[in-house]
């Protein structure tokens, strides 16, 4: 058919702006990182939807606990805390005055969902995720989105599935809470130049609020939010149940930081191992293409060096950026038993800042 009168025009005109403030937010760095200009150049992890509920899942079934209402809370504090302050904000006054055509825009880069009023009687506010990538992750941030715009407290609780859509229902709370900011962390990222990305081509904007990265549907996320369900898990876990869990030494934390970072790290091991990739290391150079493909590619950093140990495998990577150590080691790792048919060991140490990876065979190995 032809279009003489430029009738689609207007579709594929909004498509390509659209797709156009999606690469002028994110910005991929020479270090490995993926920066939000948007949200004070938070680092964010590039992670498939499928990829990123099994990982929560693998964490729950290592801590032996139900974990949704953390990460939601997580959610709610990690927007609370990113979203700018020069936000043009409204008072929500029994009707509909937040712009949802601005929020929906922030939810579709990231991939999240789309969102839309469902009930804003006198008694009862909800709204309706379509779609969204987590349920719990989800409802906090639309939560973070009304108090945000409305500059009052929600309890809130949500009904759904990931596959259709979510009901969020919010409550007014009177309780005083302090104004949230940025979590740091204890590693450097250092400093690094913004890089042509040359995957652009294989995102793609699908309807509802979702992002394809070739094929895959994809979220983007902050590593406040990742900082803040940490520290929401802490004192809640006080051993592990499942996994390779005596696989793992990550020095200088204690030891509630050392059991959450070992079913982060463990559990995205596992869920990338099943991933089936096939990963082949000749010579110690390999490793840089390893890092490029399944830590840059993602927004977890970059390798700086390699360093060989022992002959049997063993090897000590220094990172330029990263996204998180535990995540970062759990990639590795799987790669490591990829390559070399057996279970290997994580060590992880943070000298002066750098982020140093020690991986190894888990049983002695005669020469």
């Amino acid at each position: 058919m032809v279009d003489k009168m430029g009738f689609f025009n207007f579709f594929l005109g909004r498509n390509k702006k659209n797709r156009n403030s999606f690469f002028e937010r994110w910005v991929w760095m020479e270090n490995g990182l993926i920066r939000d200009l948007l949200r004070e150049n938070q680092p964010a992890w590039i992670v498939g939807t499928n990829l990123f509920e099994s990982w929560i899942q693998g964490v729950e079934e290592r801590c032996n606990q139900s974990l949704g209402r953390r990460l939601a809370h997580a959610a709610n504090q990690s927007d609370e805390a990113l979203i700018p302050r020069n936000l043009k904000l409204n008072i929500l006054t029994r009707k509909s005055s937040i712009d949802w055509d601005e929020l929906n825009v922030d939810w579709k880069h990231r991939g999240l969902g789309e969102l839309s009023l469902l009930d804003n009687s006198e008694e009862n506010l909800s709204l309706l995720i379509s779609f969204p990538a987590n349920e719990a992750m989800c409802a906090g941030f639309a939560s973070a989105a009304i108090e945000r715009y409305s500059g009052t407290r929600y309890r809130f609780r949500w009904n759904g599935t990931r596959e259709q859509s979510v009901v969020v229902r919010f409550t007014e709370d009177k309780i005083e809470i302090p104004t949230v900011q940025v979590l740091d962390v204890d590693w450097l990222d250092g400093d690094s130049n913004v890089i042509e990305l040359e995957d652009f081509k294989f995102f793609e904007n699908d309807d509802y609020g979702r992002i394809s990265f070739m094929g895959n549907r994809s979220i983007f996320l902050h590593r406040d939010l990742i900082i803040r369900f940490i520290q929401f898990c802490e004192p809640y876990v006080e051993e592990l149940f499942s996994g390779h869990i005596n696989q793992y030494d990550f020095s200088g934390l204690s030891k509630s930081d050392q059991l959450i970072w070992t079913a982060m790290a463990d559990s995205l091991r596992e869920a990338t191992f099943n991933m089936g990739f096939h990963v082949m290391i000749s010579k110690s150079d390999d490793w840089l293409n390893v890092g490029s493909r399944f830590l840059s590619d993602s927004g977890l950093g970059s390798i700086e060096s390699v360093t060989l140990i022992d002959e049997h495998g063993g090897v000590e990577f220094i990172l330029n950026g990263c996204f998180h150590p535990a995540l970062a080691g759990g990639v590795l790792l799987s790669c490591w038993e990829r390559a070399y048919g057996r279970r290997g060991c994580l060590k992880c140490n943070m000298k002066g800042g750098i982020v140093h990876l020690i991986i190894s065979s888990s049983v002695e190995l005669s020469n």
